[in-house]
């Protein structure tokens, strides 16, 4: 921990003064850089290279938030999306592909009653359609004849493939060729306040 003033740290902000000595090697130690990238941006921050798949927060993005309409035909309208179609755009921590979406979840199929995981009602998805689903993952589905897409969780058995809800109270749904995955859930998240 580097313990110094708060009027030190806005000098080091405003660039009157930069950290030095003993601060310096303390404020690298806890930033996993070197002090040529902590003083003048220059060289790569320790430790990036050595972490597969890391991304500074920064990087990660925004992915849109769309309804349950736009996510059944996703597949079809992805490439051609305009900004102001999303309800929002949402920052994510999560690396996902360059198709990758939110949406809330709608009833509580999905919501388990005993215990995790659990996706209840207005939770929000992050939603990855560059995954390949493998049994066992949620996935967010459209039906056939269905004008919105789904949140389930994806169980083969054999030569059939299911979709299960986490509430017991749901009988699974037989996936059929009519029938598509959208996507892979990767990222749960849900707000305990209301807005």
């Amino acid at each position: 921990m580097v313990r110094v003033s708060h009027v030190t740290i806005s000098q080091w902000e405003k660039g009157e003064t930069s950290p030095r000595g003993e601060n310096l090697h303390l404020l690298c130690s806890a930033l996993s850089c070197q002090p040529d990238w902590l003083l003048y941006g220059k060289a790569e921050r320790a430790g990036d290279e050595k972490i597969a798949g890391y991304q500074p927060y920064a990087s990660l993005g925004k992915v849109p938030l769309i309804t349950p309409q736009q996510a059944r035909v996703w597949k079809e309208i992805a490439n051609t999306f305009h900004h102001k179609d999303a309800i929002a755009w949402r920052g994510i921590s999560v690396v996902v592909g360059p198709h990758a979406f939110a949406m809330k979840a709608v009833g509580d199929s999905m919501a388990n009653p005993h215990g995790t995981p659990s996706i209840p009602e207005g939770a929000i998805v992050v939603v990855d359609p560059d995954i390949t689903p493998v049994s066992g993952m949620v996935v967010v589905v459209g039906l056939k004849g269905s004008k919105e897409a789904i949140i389930k969780k994806l169980v083969v058995d054999g030569p059939n493939q299911y979709l299960m809800s986490l509430n017991p109270d749901y009988k699974p749904i037989e996936l059929t060729e009519e029938s598509a995955v959208i996507g892979v859930v990767k990222r749960l998240e849900f707000d305990l306040l209301p807005d």
